[in-house]
């Protein structure tokens, strides 16, 4: 089934068309307009439209289409949708924009006026009919940059640590999420062959997966690393949501090597009761949560959380 979008998106999106249940969408950028391709050279000049293109009556995406971006009666640009239904957009400047839509078999209709702020991602669902009914009134339910807010800020403000903005992402290709640690100073980055956790299983003791699991130690400090998923602390009973994350959707890291290095808001980021102990690496050496609380930290921001 076609993912429920309100479901998955964070940042909130456009209502164009009468929406439908569906299951949830998984990564994927347009083929006429790739948001890695697009992405620009500087975090600072971010603002875009991305979305996805439905047939509702039949509850699935609406492949080849062709979405345009109008400011007034001008044609900025355009993108053709990919095999989920989904394009990108990238917007010059903030103000007023309106999307026209083309598809074979569909009626051409253009959406009402809708607004783009300085740094805003408005993330959108459109629905098309084979019908020449007029789509329905835009409503924009929510939006939110809070990710890209939090990394600019820290990067700015606070200034320690290793900071890895989109165009840096993208020259990485990372194909792991471990591989943002290569080449960055005082990281040192090994692999190894042993048991990867179990998906999606996070109450699940024994691991049934076998590959190269990521050593991922810093030359300062205690040496150790803990993680975060956009706001999401990581220990052992959430794991896999480490494991699990696609490196296509890896939009920025922030690596804090050492205590030192990382910023206030974000030295109590699990504030679990001190008397949880975890295994950390092969030692088999229990760590309290204070200890944990000793090791650097890294923050990864995926394309559902910036």
């Amino acid at each position: 089934m076609f993912p429920c979008l309100a479901a998955t998106v964070a940042f909130g999106f456009l209502l164009l068309a009468p929406s439908h249940p569906h299951g949830l969408l998984s990564g994927g950028v347009s083929t006429g307009s790739a948001a890695a391709q697009q992405r620009p050279d500087t975090i600072r000049q971010v603002q875009a439209v991305e979305g996805y293109l439905v047939d509702p009556e039949a509850a699935a995406p609406v492949v080849a289409g062709l979405v345009t971006l109008l400011e007034g009666d001008e044609h900025l640009r355009s993108a053709t949708t990919n095999d989920l239904g989904y394009f990108f957009l990238p917007v010059p400047h903030p103000g007023d924009y309106r999307l026209r839509v083309e598809a074979m078999g569909y009626t051409t209709s253009v959406s009402e006026s809708f607004r783009i702020w300085p740094r805003d991602t408005v993330t959108v669902q459109l629905g098309v009919t084979p019908d020449a009914i007029e789509m329905e009134p835009l409503v924009v339910l929510g939006r939110t940059s809070k990710g890209m807010e939090r990394f600019l800020n820290r990067m700015e403000n606070w200034g320690k640590g290793i900071f890895l903005t989109p165009a840096m992402i993208d020259s990485i290709r990372p194909r792991h999420y471990a591989d943002v640690f290569r080449n960055q100073e005082d990281i040192w980055l090994s692999w190894r062959w042993g048991k990867l956790s179990s998906t999606g299983l996070a109450g699940d003791e024994e691991p049934v997966m076998w590959g190269l699991v990521p050593n991922v130690r810093s030359l300062l400090g205690r040496g150790c690393m803990t993680y975060m998923v956009n706001r999401t602390p990581i220990g052992r009973m959430n794991r896999w949501i480490l494991h699990e994350i696609d490196p296509r959707r890896i939009v920025a890291v922030e690596i804090y090597r050492y205590p030192g290095e990382v910023p206030p808001d974000l030295r109590n980021f699990s504030d679990l009761d001190n008397s949880r102990k975890e295994v950390r690496g092969n030692s088999g050496v229990l760590y309290s949560r204070a200890d944990l609380q000793m090791c650097g930290l890294t923050v990864y921001w995926t394309a559902s959380g910036w």
